[in-house]
């Protein structure tokens, strides 16, 4: 989403993560008919946003935030030194019940059963709705669908709880270096460390961009349904980054990248 958000004005602000403007403007037609779509700057990934977005010394008690990202939770583990829990109202862990081990990400479909849930329980509070897609997974793509898988992890919640709680904590992820570390690790004859690493071995760029634009018009579907389903409100559709397929030589989104490809969002606004 848009690094100035809580300057805009919305009821229901929906968070397509890593969500690339330009891919948004050539599909969103098809499903949102009405409003107005504009540019917003985001940042290089979804933490450096959270981190940016909402100020670290205030909290948030007129926002509930459904989220299908495990990073964001309700379960009071931070993500590096953002508390989800602590800094909003109420977190409604869409992810937790909603996990597909097969694709390895949380449905869409789970998201909006859940908003749907919270807008009844709390009509006057703002509400964020963060999908995961277009991110990848990608549900086209055969592969090991999650980090968990490609440690062995896959089907254990409680070990991948556990994982990603250590790994968080240790703030470390080489592969934000992208394609040079990858190129290393794969003269090495290394296996894929993590799923960005996988796809950018397996796949070439016109694969991977059919994949993104197969998930954001999955996700898209279902934005619609939110927009019809809670039609009195200010609703913005918008993302925190987007994503790279090759752009200045690199792919999906590095960190405090300055890669126009990923940091123009979409804005996309319904609603007086």
């Amino acid at each position: 989403m848009c690094l100035g958000l809580m300057d805009e004005k919305w009821d229901i602000a929906v968070i397509l993560d890593a969500c690339r403007f330009d891919v948004f403007s050539e599909v969103c037609g098809g499903y949102l008919s009405s409003g107005r779509l504009e540019t917003r700057f985001g940042a290089s990934d979804t933490l450096d946003w959270l981190l940016s977005v909402f100020n670290e010394k205030r909290t948030y008690d007129d926002i509930i935030y459904v989220s299908g990202h495990p990073g964001i939770n309700g379960r009071g583990v931070p993500w590096i030194s953002f508390d989800a829990k602590e800094k909003f109202y109420r977190v409604y862990d869409a992810w937790l019940n909603g996990w597909d081990w097969r694709i390895g990400t949380t449905l869409p479909s789970e998201v909006v059963k859940i908003a749907v849930q919270a807008r009844k329980e709390y009509p006057d509070k703002k509400m964020i709705i963060h999908f995961v897609q277009p991110h990848f997974p990608y549900r086209k793509a055969p592969c090991p669908s999650t980090y968990s898988d490609l440690k062995g992890l896959k089907g254990k919640p409680k070990l991948d709880y556990l994982a990603q709680k250590f790994f968080r904590g240790l703030g470390v992820n080489f592969s934000s270096f992208g394609t040079k570390y990858w190129t290393v690790r794969k003269a090495l004859h290394l296996k894929p460390e993590d799923l960005n690493e996988y796809y950018w071995r397996k796949y070439d760029v016109e694969e991977l961009e059919g994949f993104y634009r197969d998930n954001l018009e999955w996700v898209l579907g279902y934005v619609k349904e939110i927009v019809e389903d809670f039609s009195d409100a200010r609703i913005v559709v918008t993302a925190d980054h987007g994503e790279a397929f090759g752009e200045k030589g690199e792919f999906f989104h590095l960190y405090r990248t300055k890669n126009p490809v990923v940091r123009q969002v979409p804005f996309w606004h319904y609603g007086e």
